[in-house]
């Protein structure tokens, strides 16, 4: 039996190697590795609320108070319309 040391240390090592390490080369989908509170067009720290107000159904913002303008994010662009 292992210790619980051991057992944590293996698990931590596997979900690791399940996850690809973000700037690495190919495609990855949006689901997989992009952190939830983050803008799809330029990488800016969003919050949940603005997720979930100006998102689209899975709560991603696809563009933010950085990269447009208030009047375009009102009428859909954060939601990718």
């Amino acid at each position: 039996m292992l210790s619980p040391l051991v057992f944590t240390a293996v698990v931590t090592a596997v979900r690791r190697s399940a996850y690809p390490k973000r700037g690495g080369v190919g495609v990855t989908p949006l689901s997989v590795g992009t952190p939830e509170n983050e803008c799809l067009h330029c990488g800016a720290h969003v919050t949940s609320r603005f997720c979930r107000v100006f998102g689209d159904e899975q709560r991603r913002a696809h563009r933010c108070t950085e990269c447009d303008t208030h009047i375009r994010i009102s009428k859909g662009s954060a939601a990718g319309l």
